[in-house]
């Protein structure tokens, strides 16, 4: 759940662009339902915030790979791409470090997503367009670049024969 501070920060800018509707007041519903609906119903909308740190994800990892025979002894900090050049494999030890620390993206866009169809579904709305807003001013492991990322890989599968 997004703060209600920033919550509100959102609605109200949602309010100056058109009729926001909050969905929270709607208690007529069955099942997850998204945030708000705007533009007269065009737009469903779901506001997501990144709120869980992966960083002990990562931290675990490199415990892991501290017990390696490959994994190099030093004094002080080192960047993982400092610490991966001594495996074998230190693109995929990096590819594993991504997934650890983005794949709660994944799962907060398929909320998301179950919610907006859900909303859809309930209130006849078929061809409103969905919209996800991901907050993240909390978990700066989590920057804007790695989040575009795993959203886009997100967005690019398919279900059957149709893009999500």
């Amino acid at each position: 759940m997004v703060s209600k501070a920033l919550e509100e920060k959102l609605f109200s800018f949602l309010r100056q662009y058109g009729d926001a509707e909050n969905l929270d007041d709607n208690n007529n519903f069955e099942g997850e339902k998204a945030d708000y609906l705007v533009l007269n119903k065009a737009l469903v909308l779901e506001i997501k915030n990144i709120e869980s740190n992966p960083r002990h994800k990562v931290t675990s990892f490199i415990d892991e790979l501290s017990e390696h025979p490959s994994y190099p002894m030093f004094y002080g900090a080192r960047s993982l791409n400092q610490i991966f050049e001594h495996f074998e494999d230190p693109e995929e030890l990096d590819q594993t470090v991504y997934r650890k620390i983005s794949q709660q993206i994944e799962a907060v866009l398929k909320k998301a997503n179950r919610q907006i169809q859900n909303t859809q579904k309930m209130l006849a709305l078929e061809d409103a367009a969905g919209v996800v807003i991901l907050c993240n001013d909390n978990v700066e492991i989590l920057d804007p670049e790695i989040i575009a990322t795993r959203a886009g890989q997100f967005l690019h599968k398919k279900r059957g024969s149709v893009y999500r």
